[in-house]
């Protein structure tokens, strides 16, 4: 959920990240310490106009895989990457020997499908590095929902940030 907007006695609207085709306000519940709120309805956060910025982390690490995970990996993010949706800005980081920026916040197709297809196997797993660079990168813009995604096949492999010091 990323908004309710509660101005009714007891009634909410709901804005979700994520698909919301066939999902019906009678299928949620809203609680507010005891008592079920009515939703109104819900709607993607796409379509209610909230913006989104999403920083991709991608463990290039190789892991003895002959490179099949990482092509796996690629081909999805270029489905995002070659038609973003409506409100969001995307960032692409790889987290192998070093954390890498591919492109910084954008929704540009060009940029972000360059910078998916510029990921390649590396030695190292430096994810906790690739989470404090993805943090670096979000705006100041209030209002903004950001998320930050790992993908990865294994642990850290030699960040010199702790997990502590990683969290966003």
């Amino acid at each position: 959920v990323t908004t309710v907007d509660a101005s009714g006695p007891d009634r909410v609207q709901l804005a979700v990240i994520g698909a919301t085709a066939g999902v019906t306000a009678d299928q949620v519940t809203v609680r507010s310490g005891d008592d079920d709120l009515t939703v109104d309805g819900v709607t993607a956060a796409s379509a209610a106009g909230i913006a989104r910025e999403l920083v991709v982390v991608v463990d290039t690490n190789a892991r003895g895989n002959d490179n099949q995970v990482l092509e796996t990996i690629k081909a999805q993010l270029l489905t995002v990457a070659q038609a973003p949706p409506a409100g969001l800005t995307m960032a692409v980081v790889s987290a192998g020997d070093s954390a890498l920026v591919r492109t910084p916040l954008t929704n540009d197709p060009a940029r972000l499908t360059q910078a998916v297809n510029d990921l390649a196997a590396r030695n190292g797993a430096v994810l906790y590095n690739g989470v404090s660079r993805a943090a670096e990168l979000f705006s100041d813009t209030p209002g903004v929902i950001r998320s930050v995604v790992v993908v990865s096949t294994g642990s850290d492999l030699g960040s010199d940030v702790t997990p502590k010091e990683a969290q966003v």
